[in-house]
């Protein structure tokens, strides 16, 4: 279904996405580019595929011009900051909107201290040249140097209808798992040394020692997508250990389906569960961390979680950025959509 109101008339976003088009990395930001159709926005996505290589970069420089001739974008959307967000604000000839997900301005402990500076360098003027600024924390919007009067704080969405509760042997029959057996669900991911495995473990093993065997179920970045919603609902609880976090999608898709959130303070979890039951914030401790797991699994109860992010449905937050995007226009897209500006395609072309 359709938005409907006042400002209706459809606005053309080119989102920019680091990486392939293809396998499941980025893909909150897929789904985010699909929600906003619902807002009246037209979409394409452009894939930068790399941000290592200078001939590689130069080559994708031309494509993303002849894109942006071709489709003529009202505005492109950045969803990273380092190279990705410097990028788009060097070669977009329309206004930008930057969003800062987590590692583009926290540490990343998986790359050299160099690169990780330079990256966060590259985000911070990414920011300066950006006409509005999302970050997905308040603890992010603290990192940056400039530009916090443009910047707003604006968590991800999550698909209402994709990702919700159903009972438990449903969920274990369509992925071949014995309904009995205790589960606690960790994302390893692309980066295991943010996510914290090693202590996860530990966690885990304390657990052990209180309700007897457990099966950790560890998610490497390669479970099909469209599996998740059943593992959300075959598990006990998801434990998070990580050092660093933006907003992590898998907290917010995991309260979807009323799955318990057992984490220690980490970027917006504790905010976005406030209120949840069961589920516990605690301290970076095997004992403690494993305590809060073993209470869930003893019980084996399920969360309120889907109640409490209501506003993070993909609706609600496509209607917030359309309303970002017409603020970032402003008289930019009334004068276009009246014909007053007008930029050929060969104007476009480096």
């Amino acid at each position: 279904m359709r938005l409907s109101g006042p400002h209706t008339e459809e606005i053309r976003a080119l989102h920019v996405i680091p990486g392939q088009p293809e396998g499941s990395v980025m893909i909150f930001a897929r789904r985010e580019a699909g929600s906003l159709r619902l807002a009246g926005i037209r979409v394409e996505s452009f894939y930068l595929t790399s941000r290592t290589s200078l001939r590689t970069l130069v080559q994708e420089w031309r494509r993303f011009r002849r894109h942006v001739a071709e489709f003529r974008p009202h505005i492109v959307h950045a969803h990273f900051g380092t190279l990705t967000g410097l990028f788009c604000v060097a070669a977009s000839p329309v206004p930008v909107i930057l969003t800062f997900r987590g590692t583009d301005l926290n540490p990343d402990p998986m790359l050299p201290r160099w690169r990780t500076d330079l990256g966060r360098f590259f985000s911070r003027i990414s920011a300066i040249r950006a006409r509005r600024v999302v970050c997905v924390t308040e603890q992010l919007k603290r990192r940056l140097w400039w530009g916090r009067q443009k910047t707003c704080v604006m968590p991800g969405s999550v698909n209402f209808d994709l990702f919700q509760p159903m009972e438990r042997e449903e969920a274990c029959e369509l992925l071949g798992w014995e309904p009995q057996t205790k589960r606690v669900l960790f994302n390893f991911g692309r980066f295991p040394v943010i996510k914290r495995p090693d202590l996860a473990a530990r966690a885990v093993d304390v657990a052990r020692t209180i309700v007897g065997n457990i099966d950790l179920i560890q998610l490497d970045g390669n479970t099909p997508p469209e599996t998740m919603p059943a593992v959300y609902n075959a598990v006990d609880c998801i434990l998070v250990t990580s050092d660093w976090e933006g907003s992590p999608t898998i907290v917010r898709e995991a309260m979807a389906c009323n799955l318990p959130i057992v984490s220690v303070d980490v970027g917006d979890v504790a905010e976005m569960t406030q209120g949840a039951a069961p589920g516990t914030i605690a301290e970076r401790d095997p004992a403690k961390l494993g305590q809060a797991v073993a209470d869930i699994l003893k019980s084996r109860a399920r969360s309120n979680g889907r109640s409490l992010i209501s506003h993070l449905n993909e609706e609600v937050v496509a209607g917030e950025v359309r309303r970002l995007y017409e603020s970032a226009l402003g008289r930019e897209k009334a004068q276009a959509h009246r014909g007053m500006r007008s930029t050929s395609a060969e104007h476009l072309l480096p």
